[in-house]
């Protein structure tokens, strides 16, 4: 879910925004710090958590991203200078988090230990049923809205030429906030589901989740719902399986080694194609 949010704003906006891992933390540090002061139910907390990660990412293109867009012609200099703007929009949420919990972690207290079992080797948790339903769900919603949807076409044609579909009449600056909002929303559920999972989180918790998540794109391929998705299940099948056959130590380096031979074999990703000029 986080690495969907990730692909869906860099593929179709070229906004590698480095905030993401901060705004997903953002959102269960959001759900506990209501139920500081009020109780809710726990679906009306994925409400607070969600849409707070949704509203500060969209805001966050409206009040700066855009504003590089528009005022930086060339374009590999407006996504430097993006990525720029992501780190330092990174520190205000973790900043706030570090002030508010003293550095320490946080969690929302609904959690559901129960669990099932798969035969005499394997069991599941509620916990874990929901997210791998949640995530197979969302990714194949957002997948057929990309490839089926008038607004999905339209987001793909940005992503292919901004300039020309602005002209056939295309309204960039709305798709981009739906965007950004989706993608932020994305994280945001993914911050919410990780807390109850794992039941609690620290300020510096979404950052791993950027490099992973980063790789797990440039495996999948840019922009590629269902890439984005093998991508992520490769990287996680390959971590599980180095963790229960050794201590765990080369878990990143063996990972990364195999993101660094698609790279050198398949610059594209696995499910991603070569493109051609044509004269």
């Amino acid at each position: 879910m986080f690495s969907l949010g990730l692909t869906l704003s860099w593929g179709a906006l070229d906004v590698l925004n480095l905030a993401h891992g901060a705004l997903m933390m953002f959102s269960a540090f959001t759900a506990y710090v209501v139920t500081q002061y009020v109780a809710l139910p726990l679906w009306l907390l994925f409400v607070v958590g969600v849409g707070t990660a949704g509203v500060c990412t969209l805001l966050l293109d409206v009040v700066v991203f855009r504003h590089i867009r528009a005022r930086v012609a060339d374009k590999r200099q407006a996504e430097l200078l993006t990525l720029i703007a992501g780190v330092g929009a990174a520190g205000i949420p973790v900043t706030l988090a570090i002030v508010y919990t003293h550095d320490s972690p946080f969690g929302i207290g609904h959690l559901d230990r129960s669990a099932y079992h798969l035969g005499d080797h394997a069991q599941i948790s509620t916990v874990q049923a929901v997210i791998i339903l949640a995530g197979a769900l969302l990714c194949t919603a957002l997948a057929l809205w990309v490839s089926r949807s008038r607004t999905g076409r339209a987001l793909r044609a940005v992503a292919y030429d901004g300039e020309t579909s602005e002209l056939m009449g295309v309204n960039t600056r709305a798709l981009s906030a739906m965007t950004m909002l989706i993608a932020g929303s994305l994280a945001g559920l993914a911050g919410m589901l990780l807390v109850i999972y794992l039941g609690a989180l620290t300020p510096g918790s979404g950052e791993p989740f950027m490099l992973k998540g980063f790789a797990i794109i440039i495996l999948g391929s840019v922009g590629s719902v269902w890439g984005t998705a093998i991508g992520a299940v490769v990287l996680a099948g390959t971590e599980t399986i180095v963790i229960s056959q050794t201590s765990g130590t080369w878990v990143d380096a063996i990972s990364f080694a195999i993101i660094l031979l698609v790279i050198v074999l398949r610059p594209q990703g696995v499910v991603g194609k070569g493109l051609a000029e044509r004269v």
